[in-house]
């Protein structure tokens, strides 16, 4: 068993290693993909279209569970994962990218220097510094999603069944759906910290519930909104991010922006799972909730719309 939790444990730390070796390339590739005018609604229909089919696969998920439970279906779960994720990502292949049709030779990458140049440009904007302040403290207050299952598996959350669980973590692949359609297409309208505030909002109502609520209706309430915040965390995060950027080098931006968030990201499960050793699952979920709130108020108090800002600065320099 020692011999299954490392080998979890490596697999897990290759494949977030291999996301954030690309991650910055991806989404700034992302952003040149679509015009900002209807960026937002595009990376939300995509993300609404993959989380609708996860929903199939949360559910089929818990059957396999419930008929044949242990850590064989696990291990059948995940290869079918992998299966589904290599024709997935064989499809960017029909993609038309403007780039490579461009006639441009490519642009050398920039030396250390000038990145770190470049990090320091954004880190001294203010509102990019204000932004990331509250991802990182509505990051803080996210780490409890994993305790979610545990609680509701527990007496306190109703005793729920594991394979029942799975099944009503189908919830949050609906919130993950709707939540980036929506927010993505208002976020086009209006700017994208309202998406970013309601998402956190979500994170709110999902710790509310878990505190208040227990049985399946309580799961599924709190998985639904969960999948909300983190449907906002991909559209309108990233879509703010690609807003704020103040320099000629978005890749820069968004590296740095996402090394920022990072020693939180990491810290924030362990620092969780101590604190739950110690105090228990709803104290975790009460400083969650505290940690949450205060990003809500923060995003809607310190965080300027970029293309407010934006405009505010071309009036200035007109006048």
């Amino acid at each position: 068993m020692a011999l299954v939790r490392w080998g979890a444990l490596i697999g897990y730390a290759v494949f977030v290693l291999a996301m954030g070796c690309n991650v910055s390339a991806w989404l700034d590739w992302l952003a040149d993909l679509f015009p900002k005018s209807i960026r937002g609604t595009a990376i939300g229909a995509s993300t609404f279209s993959a989380s609708l089919c996860g929903v199939g696969g949360a559910l089929l998920a818990g059957r396999l569970l419930r008929e044949r439970p242990g850590m064989t279906t696990y291990a059948l779960l995940y290869a079918l994962a992998a299966v589904v994720a290599y024709l997935s990502i064989s499809t960017f292949w029909l993609i038309r990218d403007r780039a490579e049709s461009s006639a441009e030779d490519d642009t050398p990458a920039p030396p250390i220097r000038v990145m770190l140049a470049r990090f320091a440009v954004s880190l001294r904007e203010g509102n990019f510094r204000a932004f990331l302040i509250g991802r990182v403290c509505a990051a803080l207050g996210f780490c409890m999603v994993p305790f979610i299952a545990v609680y509701y598996q527990s007496a306190g959350g109703g005793g729920l069944r594991p394979d029942v669980v799975v099944s009503c973590g189908a919830a949050m692949t609906v919130g993950m759906s709707l939540g980036p359609l929506v927010l993505g297409r208002l976020g086009d309208i209006h700017g994208h910290r309202l998406g970013v505030t309601l998402g956190t909002a979500g994170q709110v109502v999902a710790l509310g519930v878990v505190l208040t609520l227990g049985g399946i209706m309580g799961c599924v309430i709190a998985y639904l909104f969960a999948g909300l915040a983190i449907g906002s965390g991909w559209v309108s995060h990233n879509n703010m991010l690609f807003e704020t950027c103040p320099h000629d080098h978005r890749m820069a931006h968004i590296t740095v922006g996402n090394l920022v968030m990072a020693a939180p990201l990491i810290i924030a499960p362990i620092a969780a799972g101590a604190l739950v050793e110690v105090a228990g699952l709803r104290v975790l979920f009460w400083v969650c909730l505290g940690l949450s709130a205060v990003a809500v108020a923060w995003f809607a108090t310190r965080v300027k719309e970029p293309r407010q800002l934006l405009m505010e600065r071309a009036s200035e320099t007109l006048v």
